[in-house]
């Protein structure tokens, strides 16, 4: 029988739903920058609106696709950080998306898999949203060290193959 959002607890399921959030966190804080959140967060919104319209989504992803259509959803899913700094909130968001991939494992089994594909591709997206180390849009890369190093990271724990 299929995973569906009644196989979680409320608390659960609001973990699940707020994945792509924390992982998209998880990205644009390994090198924060002003002006590129604002990009990155663009990123974040296009990935969800874009799972959320997608008629062919099954399965758990189609599930979580109804719950992107309601904006107040996702504002509840959302991580709360205490103000302790960045690399405090960077660790903290990693540890919760190392729990909540655990959880969703553990209930969803083999059904998890394209939900963590496609929360891997949240954060490729949201990496690839803004040129890091440029000067008014000259020079930089698209994904910097600590970008790539974060990414690899959340692929390990996504256990997804690394872009």
């Amino acid at each position: 029988m299929p995973v569906t959002k009644n196989d979680f607890t409320p608390e659960e399921w609001r973990t699940v739903v707020g994945l792509p959030v924390s992982v998209s966190m998880v990205i644009s804080l390994a090198s924060p920058a002003m002006g590129d959140m604002l990009k990155e967060s663009l990123a974040l919104a296009k990935q969800v609106a874009e799972v959320a319209n997608d008629p062919n989504a099954t399965g758990l992803l189609a599930e979580l696709a109804v719950e992107y259509k309601d904006s107040a959803t996702l504002k509840q899913a959302q991580p709360e950080l205490e103000k302790s700094g960045v690399d405090a909130a960077r660790v903290k968001l990693l540890e919760e998306v190392r729990a909540s991939v655990a959880m969703l494992d553990e209930k969803a089994g083999d059904e998890a898999a394209p939900v963590k594909r496609w929360l891997y591709g949240v954060a490729v997206a949201t990496a690839e949203a803004a040129k890091e180390g440029d000067f008014l849009g000259f020079g930089g890369v698209k994904v910097n060290e600590a970008e790539t190093a974060a990414l690899a990271e959340l692929a390990a724990i996504l256990q997804v193959a690394a872009a």
